[in-house]
């Protein structure tokens, strides 16, 4: 997985070939409202998350794409964050699908 370095990368992150796992980790210092601004490219859905519970939960229920963390997390629990966050998949449970479509539908 490579590093967003623009804007312009946000936009297309999700389905660059060099990653191939369709996630994205980014760290704001300050900027939560990041996670805002990511959310208006097509096809991001980006989770701003504060704990180990809320990483899982964003892949599994909302297939975020993007897991936004902000400095003043608790390091101890980040490593285990990012690794849930990586590893979850997405449940494909009619309602949470159903839920994804409609996000996915007002980008349109």
């Amino acid at each position: 997985m490579t590093p967003i370095q623009s804007w312009a990368e946000a936009e297309t992150a999700p389905t660059r070939k060099d990653n191939p796992i369709n996630r994205t980790l980014t760290l704001f210092i300050f900027y939560p409202n990041a996670t805002i601004a990511a959310n208006k490219c097509k096809g991001i859905r980006a989770a701003l998350c504060n704990d180990v519970y809320g990483a899982k939960m964003s892949r599994e229920h909302n297939n975020a794409n993007i897991m936004t963390l902000s400095y003043k997390e608790n390091t101890d629990d980040l490593k285990e964050m990012i690794t849930i966050f990586l590893n979850t998949p997405f449940s494909n449970e009619e309602r949470h699908a159903r839920r994804v479509n409609k996000i996915s539908e007002m980008e349109q």
